[in-house]
């Protein structure tokens, strides 16, 4: 537990040591700052993200019914004080914060391995045609991310989008991994390479004019 690991060594070298440099108003429209001098400089210690700890996630049950009941992830992290002494830091307590799961968002795309995600890399993209981007804002649900057209490729469809939605891709997927396979279109969820860009409208009226004069010629 936190308890555990820092209440009998609460080294310094392993804080992040913050500074406060206090400046007091002169006057009452601030015109002029001064030095705070009692007991300056003003510093702290403070642990880092990767000193906190995450718990599973658990469902929050409230009796008198005070507090929703929904699935909840806890994130606690120590802190610090000065011993009766001054001297010496020791541990004082946690701080424990609570975050409901529908709040948090899921990002599927690929990251390096040295990130803790649970669902990196479960995206359905097409990695030689498609770049994964997530959408944040949605909350706790698959699906949340788009595929979107690499560089020298395009969108083979006609319509409002200029990407592949993910969800549509996880819901192509699990026919395609069905008993109805044959009714995925999970396999036309992908970018082509990029033509219709080259082909510009005067060259192929250019093209159709010389065919029809040698056609005339040939007569």
């Amino acid at each position: 537990t936190l308890k555990a690991r820092w209440a009998t060594n609460a080294d310094r070298s392993e804080l992040t040591e913050h500074w406060l440099k206090l400046f007091i108003r002169s006057d009452y429209s601030g015109n002029a700052l001064v030095h705070h001098e009692s007991g300056f400089p003003l510093y702290s210690y403070a642990p880092e993200l990767k000193h906190g700890q995450w718990f599973p996630p658990t469902f929050q049950c409230s009796r008198n019914y005070t507090l929703p009941r929904q699935w909840i992830v806890t994130y606690a992290v120590p802190f610090f004080g000065l011993d009766a002494l001054g001297i010496n830091l020791e541990f004082k307590g946690v701080v424990r914060v609570d975050a409901y799961l529908n709040y948090l968002d899921i990002n599927q795309c690929s990251m390096p391995h040295y990130v803790p995600n649970a669902f990196k890399g479960s995206d359905r993209c097409d990695y030689q045609s498609t770049v994964c981007e997530p959408i944040f804002g949605r909350g706790f649900i698959l699906g949340t991310y788009k595929c979107r057209c690499r560089p020298g490729y395009e969108y083979p469809f006609i319509d409002y989008n200029d990407f592949f939605n993910g969800d549509a891709m996880d819901k192509q997927w699990e026919i395609l991994m069905s008993n109805n396979s044959l009714l995925s279109r999970f396999d036309q969820l992908k970018c082509r390479i990029a033509i219709a860009s080259s082909i510009r409208p005067l060259n192929l009226i250019l093209l159709l004019l010389t065919i029809s004069f040698a056609m005339l010629i040939n007569r």
